[in-house]
């Protein structure tokens, strides 16, 4: 944009005051307008993180429950190969029925219910 001052004979004579104005207001939104895509940069990589950090967690999580479940299940089943003819006393039958309650799908689990 020029602010040029045009007089009535035909000569034009610019405003350097304004002019230099109108470059600084011009520098200024470039300054702030490269800001804000850093900002935003900034944030994306935040986010991007800590969805990272997020997906990670869930699947340590996932793992720890799917071993915990696998040390369990051989626990389970290595009472029930000690127990001779199919006879255990109440207090292993107690425990290996919590055992069984922490471990158990119905997918993979249901051969160890009927023997």
């Amino acid at each position: 944009m020029s602010l040029a001052l045009y007089s009535f004979d035909g000569s034009v004579r610019r405003d350097k005051a304004s002019e230099a104005l109108v470059d600084d207001l011009k520098s200024r939104e470039r300054f702030l307008a490269k800001i804000n895509q850093e900002r935003d940069e900034r944030a994306q990589i935040t986010k991007r993180q800590s969805a990272a950090v997020k997906i990670q967690s869930y699947y340590r999580s996932f793992a720890a429950r799917k071993g915990v479940k696998a040390e369990l299940r051989l626990a389970f089943d290595r009472v029930c190969a000690g127990s001779k003819n199919n006879k255990v006393d109440v207090k292993t039958l107690n425990e290996q029925i919590a055992r069984l309650i922490l471990f158990h799908s119905p997918a993979t689990d249901q051969q160890r219910l009927v023997r």
